[in-house]
């Protein structure tokens, strides 16, 4: 029976949804690092008695309206989809779509970029009829001291390489191994440069590690932390040590190939690449996946291999999945054979089919491949199917394709207006109804912020819907529908605690700091259900200061204690986008003092989220903890998360 270890290994991974990011000026897409698809995996032999989740709620324990079931993973799993095989759910048991947890599921395995983007367009106190009317305190702008780069060297930097090597935890050392791999260069001292060895202090011990380490799991997450600091010499050293590896430690070395962004890798990963279309190969999934890491900056490299042409020639929907879906969504990054993905849409196979439609949102490159991108989505395959599934993943799609376009482009007008009309107006389907209120906001289509803020008073809207609201309203920067959030969701319990949740998040999304206090407020009431909090540190985060360091620490501490996760995880990124000095040493404190290695573990993860440099590939986040828990399938649990978009 395998030992339970920290559900911090959830709390970094990439989902891979590494190309949502809006905007041809922000062609490189980021990945998720909040919810790791843990519990969707088939464990034969997971350590805990919490029910299973599945996609409709029906755990035969308590659900919220995320759908995650008892195990509290924060985020559902997706539809359809689980480690049980195609069409099932954990364990085999299936994962039947009820529509309710669609747009929660692919928002919480995608929100990163999007957080990002609302932190950094700033903050505002003013946009409430509270701050005008003199209802509302009034805030100056946030005051924060971004953690300094001596702080990262020393506080973290020392902090991790410890819990690396001296932790009695392997599930610490894997996480300390892959918030190594966050921070990027730390750069010797003169004084500590020896011949041969890397400049990058934290390439020497993530090197150090891969080869000391007595742990499969340890060695796998610093091979990982390796690729995912870009550095030239961790590339070279990955490339150089390929061959000596078992079987089942090469994928990890490909996939951090592919995260180190290194052209010269090209070769040996299409040399990897299987030449059936229903080759089970675990390392032809790993190179594949690896080549969409590399992405369109290694496309000659790619193409010059013979790449493109050998993964189009075993594209096929009736294939193995994990290996199809990859395809798809690699071809997708690469930005190329859009027509042959395009055909994937009316696969027999669920997985290919959805991550097909999500896929073709990638076409940005081109005004034409966009245009033929979107023919598709609004078809018969996509939208214009009869199961709720495609439609809502279609209609996210959109949201994603028409962001990623020009402000000005009539082509983005056009996806924009039937999204609106097809799939946001009055009387349309709830499900597709909700996934439309998000992709509104993905796109910032401000002219749909009537028609969103609609819903927030609708008595016909569900739970679901009014929640995607308050996200899209948050999203669209609405300030002026701050008080119609609060009044309306926010403070009636009526509501779903969920749905409540996600108000105090779209608030925050806004911007509005005169509404800081009434968050604090919220998040203290003893008399709230848990899942009404959960998104309250991430809140907080996003519009609090560095006075709410010390809240964020304790609520963290607190939440793994009460076995928390969810909230622990937000509390933990709550702090990272704090980005406040103070936070550093909290949380080198907790790493290296927490009573329980779940504590530590988190902490760990934490510490490399917060203090990772901002010249790090957006790519590099990817894989936080995929490949940790041998006891979970080892790689399988891998292929099962590279399936997300």
């Amino acid at each position: 029976m395998p030992t339970r270890r920290p559900f911090a290994i959830s709390l970094l991974v990439l989902a891979l949804v590494s190309w949502i990011l809006p905007g041809p000026a922000l062609a490189e897409r980021i990945g998720s690092p909040y919810r790791g698809p843990i519990e969707l995996v088939s464990s034969g032999g997971q350590d805990t008695t919490e029910p299973e989740p599945s996609a409709g709620g029906d755990t035969g324990g308590d659900t919220g309206g995320d759908g995650s079931g008892g195990n509290d993973s924060g985020a559902p799993p997706p539809p359809d989809q689980g480690g049980g095989g195609p069409g099932t759910g954990p364990g085999g048991k299936t994962a039947k779509l009820d529509g309710t947890v669609v747009w929660q599921w692919w928002w919480e395995y995608s929100k990163e970029a999007y957080l990002a983007r609302a932190s950094e367009r700033g903050r505002v106190n003013m946009g409430s009829s509270y701050y005008w009317f003199g209802g509302g305190a009034k805030f100056p702008p946030r005051d924060i001291v971004p953690p300094s780069e001596k702080q990262k060297a020393s506080a973290a930097f020392m902090q991790l390489a410890k819990s690396l090597h001296g932790d009695a935890s392997a599930g610490v050392r894997a996480e300390a191994a892959i918030a190594l791999g966050r921070l990027g260069v730390v750069a010797a001292g003169a004084d500590k440069k020896k011949e041969g060895e890397p400049d990058n202090l934290v390439v020497r011990e993530l090197i150090r590690a891969a080869e000391k380490d007595t742990i499969p799991e340890v060695r796998n997450s610093a091979i990982l932390g390796l690729g995912m600091t870009g550095d030239k010499d961790a590339a070279s050293y990955l490339l150089r040590v390929y061959d000596k590896h078992t079987a089942n430690d090469k994928p990890y070395v490909l996939v951090a190939l592919g995260l180190a962004g290194e052209p010269a890798a090209a070769t040996l990963l299409v040399d990897q690449i299987p030449k059936s279309a229903r080759a089970k190969e675990e390392i032809g999934v790993a190179a594949v996946h690896a080549l969409g890491l590399l992405g369109r900056p290694a496309l000659a490299e790619i193409e010059k291999a013979g790449g493109v042409a050998k993964m189009a020639k075993i594209l096929d929907g009736r294939g193995y999945d994990p290996l199809q879906t990859q395809l798809v969504r690699t071809l997708s990054l690469l930005q190329v054979e859009r027509k042959e993905v395009a055909k994937m849409v009316d696969s027999p196979s669920p997985d290919v089919a959805w991550m097909s439609i999500l896929s073709l949102a990638n076409y940005t490159n081109d005004e034409k491949d966009s245009e033929a991108a979107f023919k598709v989505l609004e078809g018969k395959g996509a939208f214009g199917s009869g199961a709720s599934q495609n439609k809502s993943f279609a209609v996210i799609a959109m949201g994603r394709l028409a962001g990623g376009l020009d402000p000005n482009s009539k082509l983005r007008d056009r996806i924009l207006k039937f999204v609106r009309k097809e799939a946001l107006e009055p009387r349309k389907d709830n499900y597709v109804r909700s996934c439309a209120a998000l992709a509104v906001g993905l796109a910032e289509d401000r002219s749909a912020i009537p028609t969103v803020a609609a819903l927030l008073t609708d008595t016909t809207a569900q739970d679901h819907v009014v929640s995607a609201a308050c996200v899209g309203l948050g999203l669209l920067r609405a300030t002026e529908f701050a008080d119609s959030i609060r009044d309306n969701v926010l403070l009636k319990k009526s509501w779903d605690d969920d749905t409540r949740g996600y108000a105090a998040l779209g608030i925050a999304l806004m911007g509005d700091t005169t509404r800081i206090d009434e968050l604090k407020r919220f998040a203290a009431d003893k008399g709230l259900n848990d899942k009404t909090k959960r998104q309250i540190p991430l809140a907080l985060g996003l519009l609090g200061d560095k006075g709410d360091v010390r809240s964020l620490v304790e609520f963290f501490s607190r939440s793994w204690k009460r076995n928390e996760r969810f909230e622990a995880s937000n509390a933990a990124f709550g702090l990272a986008w704090l980005k406040d000095q103070s936070a550093v040493e909290q949380l080198a404190g907790l790493a290296q003092k927490g009573t329980d290695e779940q504590v530590r573990g988190m902490a760990a993860i934490a510490l490399g989220y917060l203090s990772a440099q901002d010249r790090m590939s957006p790519l590099s986040r990817c894989y936080e903890n995929a490949s940790h828990r041998n006891d979970f399938g080892g790689f399988k649990l891998l292929v099962e998360i590279s399936r997300i978009l």
